[in-house]
């Protein structure tokens, strides 16, 4: 006869999960349970069961062990970096966060899971390059999900989730936050988990480390009002180098400055980020009605709306320096671009357009290169 005798804090401990996945497995039968005195209570043998993965599918609790051993072999393996812990649970959880840590530590800026015939691939994004890191089956791939679901928060109403891990290692950084969306695709579910940044943007002499770039950028920096356009095509880098160009006018200039942003990836020195969790029209104009009553000197606008673009020119002609992010290739693009968005002429308010793309440095790294253009008739 069974014995119903450890109480549901306990059985938290001894399966290493949250409460509302317990009470989850409750609800389904996957694990059995038995009020007692309006408590539930557990059997050891049960809970031992349902841990070590013979109460459920034995390919679940073999590709689950698996990536448990797979993590594993690449801490070890990592030169001068000891793992977290002496040896890594196979815990749902654990397994979720110690995944995202390893695409953290080799440097990743995302990490995605796809859907493919074969399972689902764990891919990391590292120097701009998907690399495919092992496949699991598509029952992992949503434990992994559910995993992340529950221990990160929702972000608005937009399907996102925030996730914050940390860590007790002694390493530089031990602390990481990553956006999590998901999207059902023909061939199942797919994951992007895109890191947040290791902390803070980098100073604009690492950006721009040319020093006739640096000039440029810097020149248009010093004008009190107009726009400033970053144009290049999804991942050249081009929000980093505006948010590096924020960062200088806060620290160098100092200047009351803004952006805002949807969602914030990389904290700004010196800058006041605001947030919006979503791009509809009433939620972005509120917040730059918010944003304007503040007395800004300059505002960073990392979304590409037709109220950011009537915003900035606004902005532009009533004494404010506007930094805005186009995704276009090239200036004639870009200014294209923000005078369909505005639905007005804005050319006289733009001071010059940065275009960069991402191109591999001889050491191996990625840099950005710049092509700059300025108006032809010289701004009073």
């Amino acid at each position: 006869m069974k014995r119903y005798e450890t109480d549901f804090d306990a059985a938290l401990a001894f399966l290493q999960v949250s409460r509302s996945t317990l009470n989850r497995w409750v609800r389904d039968a996957k694990l059995p349970a038995r009020k007692v005195g309006g408590q539930w209570r557990f059997s050891e043998d049960d809970l031992a069961k349902l841990r070590d993965g013979s109460g459920e599918s034995p390919a679940l609790a073999r590709a689950r062990e698996d990536l448990r051993a797979f993590l594993q072999s690449r801490r070890t393996n990592r030169k001068g970096t000891a793992p977290m812990k002496p040896s890594l649970n196979t815990g749902p959880h654990e397994l979720a966060e110690a995944l995202v840590w390893d695409a953290f530590d080799r440097k990743a800026t995302d990490l995605h899971l796809q859907p493919r015939r074969d399972g689902v691939t764990v891919a990391f994004r590292i120097q701009g390059e998907l690399q495919s890191i092992r496949v699991i089956p598509p029952a992992l791939a949503q434990e992994l999900e559910l995993a992340w679901n529950e221990i990160g928060l929702p972000f608005g109403d937009s399907g996102i989730r925030r996730i914050f891990l940390s860590r007790d290692r002694a390493e530089a950084v031990n602390e990481v936050s990553v956006l999590m969306q998901a999207i059902d695709t023909l061939q199942g579910r797919r994951l992007t988990l895109r890191f947040m940044g290791e902390g803070r943007v980098t100073d604009l002499e690492k950006v721009a480390p040319r020093e006739e770039d640096r000039a440029v950028l810097q020149r248009w920096l010093k004008r009190p009002n107009g726009i400033i356009l970053f144009a290049g095509l999804p991942g050249s880098g081009k929000t980093t180098t505006l948010l590096s160009c924020l960062q200088h006018l806060a620290k160098d200039a100092g200047l009351a400055v803004f952006t805002l942003e949807s969602p914030v990836y990389l904290r700004v020195d010196g800058v006041d980020q605001v947030e919006v969790a979503s791009e509809d029209a009433p939620t972005v104009t509120a917040a730059m009605d918010r944003i304007n009553r503040m007395a800004p000197n300059a505002v960073g606008l990392c979304l590409e709306t037709a109220e950011t673009a009537r915003a900035a020119l606004m902005l532009a002609t009533t004494g404010h320096l506007v930094l805005m992010q186009i995704g276009a290739d090239g200036h004639e693009a870009a200014v294209k671009r923000l005078e369909e968005l505005a639905g007005a002429p804005v050319l006289p308010s733009v001071i010059g357009v940065t275009s960069q793309r991402l191109k591999r440095s001889p050491t191996g790294g990625l840099a950005a290169e710049y092509r700059f253009w300025e108006p032809a008739a010289p701004r009073p």
